[in-house]
């Protein structure tokens, strides 16, 4: 026979039970699960009381008065659909079922019942992991469903479930993972006036469209709320007043064209809040004068136009908050004045044709800050003068011509901090005397003329700095005196041969393995240069094993043959030991004369 139940038809023989007024349960023992394909196992919770009929579908009908750690198996006389009705004996003897993504979760294909049983107060995880479970019950209504104060994941994971039923859920004050990652398709408006805490109820139900006003009043956390619902394409202007905590509410709602004018004045955590919420074109100038947290806020909204001149007042986070924003062509003048981490704040923002004098006097991270920012002409001069973290900064912003003499004091790392800014021609004589490490700082400036004499006492690390800057022609006397690395410093500097290199203090090259592999590879310096480097080395350098790459560069005359010589002289005949690669010995005065004495030189 077929049994059809509402709009659901099963082609199966259906025995049904004569529990008639119990919590019923469509089953069919021939899906996965840790019974056979002939059994059944209801699920129970550990230490919860339990006395209750069960009807088991074949005409089998029985009582349990205890709970049982493995819940309660039946076997049927052949394998199918059995509809199964559970009936309290005593009132509150059927509390709940637990199956908690274990057990016989898949065999459960449709709650078509309620029933009379009132309801214990813990339904967490009760369903959750049950992906077949549909909901076809029509007595949700009287339902004695409002005792239950815990729905901590009780249909999480329950990706067939397209529908949900109204119930009464009067007794919660929280929603935790409730529907999560279930197959929903809309919702019901349900009472949800005294639920103060939001937190995952509907995250990753990727079939949502559609989501009603329900009754936020009381809500003060809406936390990963909505978050990977990518097939909402609108949202009630729901109310939010009570909200202080809006961290990945919105997150990955990439259907979401347009964001109502809700009320965010209590809002102190905005961490993600709308990430990744590819479709939003426009933002509304909503509250935000109590945030302080704007970590990832509108990260990767990248059809974000233009943005409003929200209240940033509070704001002290500032990570990732426009990263990503790829379609932002102006920034409004904000309250930044109180932030401290403006790490990857404005990344890849690569329609950024100018920005605004924003304070920035309490800045200490500018790591990645307008990196990728290709389309920014130039630079305002913002108060730069507690930051200590530079790397990326204004990295591979090839449009910019110039750069303003920003204060730098107090910065300790440059790691790429204007690398692939194509488009400088000068570059100012900023402080880095704090700075330690340069890697690739000004690598691939490749219209750089020249370079101001720059303070790198702290520098210990040169490598990349400016790899590949090939139109500079001078280079000033910096000092290296503290540097071990040298790899790839001036590689494919190619206009450095037009003038005397200066002879650089590299006396602490090699030291804790340091090297300078690539350090003049693709240069050929002038032999003058080249020799009073080499001379250099030998005279203060007494590190071993040290790779150095002279690139293309010659030297010539005694001093800087037997210097070389010594360098590359192996550790056990009284040499350095170091390999060197350049181009080779140009010119030697009287070579027949000279007799080298290594004792002179240790």
């Amino acid at each position: 026979m077929s049994f059809f139940l509402n709009s659901f038809s099963f082609n199966y023989a259906v025995i049904v039970p004569s529990v008639g007024s119990g919590f019923s349960l469509l089953i069919d023992t021939t899906k996965a699960g840790t019974t056979t394909n002939t059994q059944f196992n209801l699920a129970l919770a550990p230490s919860t009381s339990y006395d209750f009929n069960i009807d088991w579908g074949d005409n089998v009908i029985e009582s349990y008065t205890s709970s049982n750690t493995t819940g309660y198996t039946h076997t049927y006389p052949v394998s199918g659909t059995y509809l199964i009705s559970i009936g309290e004996r005593t009132v509150g003897g059927f509390p709940r079922v637990y199956y908690n993504s274990t057990g016989d979760r898949l065999k459960i294909l449709n709650i078509t019942q309620f029933g009379r049983n009132q309801f214990g107060t813990d339904w967490s995880n009760a369903f959750a992991g049950c992906t077949n479970l549909q909901i076809s019950a029509t007595d949700f209504a009287t339902a004695k469903t409002q005792n239950i104060t815990n729905f901590d994941s009780t249909w999480n994971g329950c990706n067939n479930l397209r529908y949900f039923p109204a119930i009464n859920i009067n007794g919660a004050t929280y929603l935790d993972r409730t529907w999560a990652n279930s197959g929903l398709i809309n919702f019901p408006l349900i009472d949800t006036s005294k639920i103060t805490s939001f937190n995952r109820p509907w995250q990753s139900c990727n079939s949502l469209v559609t989501f009603p006003q329900i009754n936020t009043l009381s809500a003060n956390v809406l936390q990963n709320t909505w978050e990977n619902c990518p097939n909402l394409v609108s949202f009630p202007a729901i109310s939010t007043n009570n909200v202080t905590y809006f961290g990945w509410a919105w997150s990955q709602c990439t259907s979401l064209t347009s964001f109502p004018l809700i009320d965010t004045s209590k809002g102190q955590n905005f961490q993600s809040t709308w990430n990744s919420c590819t479709s939003l074109t426009a933002f509304p100038l909503i509250d935000t004068s109590k945030g302080t947290s704007f970590n990832g806020t509108w990260n990767g909204c990248n059809k974000l136009k233009d943005f409003p001149a929200i209240n940033t007042l509070s704001g002290t986070n500032f990570t990732s908050t426009w990263q990503n924003c790829t379609s932002l062509t102006a920034f409004p003048l904000i309250d930044t004045s109180k932030g401290t981490n403006f790490y990857g704040t404005w990344l890849n923002c690569n329609k950024l044709k100018d920005f605004p004098v924003i304070n920035t006097s309490s800045g200490t991270n500018f790591t990645n800050t307008w990196g990728n920012c290709t389309s920014l002409t130039a630079f305002p001069l913002i108060d730069t003068s507690k930051g200590t973290n530079f790397t990326y900064t204004w990295g591979n912003c090839t449009s910019l011509t110039a750069f303003p003499l920003i204060d730098t004091s107090k910065g300790t790392s440059f790691d790429e901090t204007w690398s692939g800014c194509t488009s400088l021609t000068a570059f100012p004589l900023i402080d880095t005397s704090k700075g330690t490490s340069f890697y690739g700082t000004w690598s691939y400036c490749n219209k750089l003329k020249d370079f101001p004499a720059i303070n790198t006492l702290s520098g210990t690390d040169f490598t990349y700095t400016w790899l590949n800057c090939t139109s500079l022609t001078a280079f000033p006397l910096i000092d290296t005196s503290n540097s071990i690395t040298f790899v790839d410093t001036w590689k494919n500097c190619y206009g450095l041969s037009a003038r005397e290199f200066p002879t650089l203090n590299m006396s602490k090259l090699g030291a804790t393995n340091g090297s300078a592999g690539g350090c003049f590879e693709g240069v050929k310096l002038t032999t003058t240069s080249y020799s009073a480097l080499l001379t250099s080395l030998c005279a203060t350098n007494f590190n071993n094993s040290v790779t150095f790459h002279g690139g293309n560069s010659k030297y010539s005359g005694s001093v800087a043959f037997l210097a070389r010589n010594f360098l590359t002289t192996p550790i056990l005949s009284g040499g350095r030991g170091w390999t060197i690669t350049d181009g080779g010995l140009e010119s030697l005065i009287n070579p027949f004369i000279f007799r080298i004495n290594t004792s002179k030189l240790t």
